[in-house]
């Protein structure tokens, strides 16, 4: 599906397969009946969400396929394949004890010659102001990596965080805080909620990446960017108590040991044996190493001055 290859990036680079040369454990994600599968060896799972069409997806365990129900329409055929490629993929990164997966967003300039790549991934549980954060960051010239799901490794030149293709909710006193009107259409594939969201609130828009680097006027999508401040925002009353504020080493290691295990996939427990995670034992020396090697921050912003906070982490970038 070329659709799907389009939403995979510039997170996923995409080419044309090689049968031949492919190793057994690759999987395939197919629109078409069960040909040449035994039913014995098919598990048939059912998938719903709020804003999205019921979906069933065929597994073949044996030969390693995932089969979309041929009757689905195209374009949410599409958007599952994207999700499941993704899905795959982060289970297969998850495998290794090097790879840690933040429930964190990152903005990083567009690349310059003229000075050193910097990116900040911004980390916190739901509330705490992430999607804004970097929304604010975009509006002031960054970059979008990720938003909510952010896999970092380490190398010997130093740490890298990656995005993955994923859609961003945004809530909508997120676009006025921004001074910003909601689109009146994306092309992700959600249906329209129900009248009356919750509180009587408006449901959060879905945006992929390049449509938000569009409406922010961001210089656009990078699929990783070096890793080179974690920051933790909070919300304050007032704007005139936005501040900055570095963190020690052993303050930043309690802020990520604060945070809950991350999820490194959703609806998709039936895949989970195929991919064994390495135990917390072998991945707790990273996780130190992260915190040792990577500088923490602080963001205290107010929801109504998030230009005053995003000022804050570009002086990190200069």
């Amino acid at each position: 599906m070329s659709d799907a290859a389009v939403r995979l990036a510039p997170f996923v680079a995409v080419s044309q397969p090689d049968a031949h040369h492919q190793p057994d454990s690759t999987w395939s994600i197919q629109h078409s009946p069960e040909a040449g599968a035994d039913p014995a060896e098919l598990e048939h799972v059912t998938i719903t969400a709020p804003t999205e069409p019921t979906a069933t997806l065929t597994v073949d365990h044996a030969r390693r396929r995932l089969l979309l129900d041929p009757a689905c329409a195209l374009d949410f055929a599409t958007h599952l394949a994207a999700r499941y490629a993704r899905i795959l993929l982060r289970l297969q990164r998850a495998t290794r004890a090097q790879e840690l997966f933040l429930h964190a967003g990152m903005a990083a300039p567009a690349p310059d010659a003229g000075r050193a790549d910097r990116g900040i991934a911004v980390i916190g549980p739901k509330r705490t102001g992430k999607t804004s954060t970097v929304m604010a960051a975009m509006r002031a010239g960054a970059a979008f990596v990720g938003n909510d799901d952010l896999s970092v490794t380490r190398s010997p030149d130093g740490w890298t965080g990656h995005g993955w293709p994923r859609s961003v909710s945004v809530r909508s006193d997120t676009f006025t805080a921004l001074g910003l009107a909601p689109p009146e259409r994306s092309a992700h594939p959600a249906r329209p909620p129900g009248p009356g969201g919750p509180a009587g609130r408006a449901a959060p828009v879905m945006l992929l990446p390049a449509e938000l680097a569009n409406l922010l006027g961001a210089p656009g999508v990078r699929p990783s960017a070096p890793l080179t401040a974690l920051v933790f925002p909070r919300f304050v009353p007032d704007a005139a108590d936005t501040a900055l504020r570095e963190l020690t080493p052993e303050q930043t290691a309690r802020r990520l040991r604060r945070e809950p295990p991350v999820q490194v996939v959703k609806q998709a427990d039936f895949l989970l044996p195929h991919f064994p995670r390495p135990s917390p034992a072998e991945t707790d020396e990273v996780w130190r190493l992260l915190a040792a090697e990577v500088p923490g921050f602080e963001l205290a912003q107010s929801f109504t001055g998030l230009t005053a906070g995003a000022q804050h982490l570009r002086s990190l970038w200069n």
